[in-house]
């Protein structure tokens, strides 16, 4: 969050606590663009069906070594994302987002 704050204006939310369902409703109505969410997100059925509510138009994944192993539930939440969303998924690694998973969502 502290990065997007620093570089630029953007609507974000952050999928955390009792108001994630909420932070959704946020994204697919279109008051905020970019969702962060933790690594947990892709490992919990609910959050997961939550996040396959919204047409995502690219994901971003921080520390995405953690990610290499095929038969993990977090990669395979990662390859239903690029399937079924058609949207490209962007691997990065090192400190810039600080080990969290974010989308984006793009009125056409």
């Amino acid at each position: 969050m502290n990065e997007f704050e620093s570089w630029g204006h953007f609507n974000i939310g952050v999928y955390q606590g009792a108001n994630r369902e909420k932070t959704i409703d946020d994204v697919y109505n279109g008051s905020n663009f970019i969702l962060i969410a933790g690594k947990a997100l892709l490992t919990r059925d609910v959050d997961f069906s939550n996040i396959m509510t919204v047409q995502w138009k690219m994901v971003f994944v921080d520390e995405y070594h953690e990610y290499k192993n095929h038969k993990s539930q977090s990669f395979r939440c990662l390859q239903q994302l690029r399937d079924e969303m058609e949207c490209p998924i962007v691997g990065m690694t090192g400190t810039l987002m600080q080990v969290r998973p974010f989308f984006i969502y793009c009125e056409t």
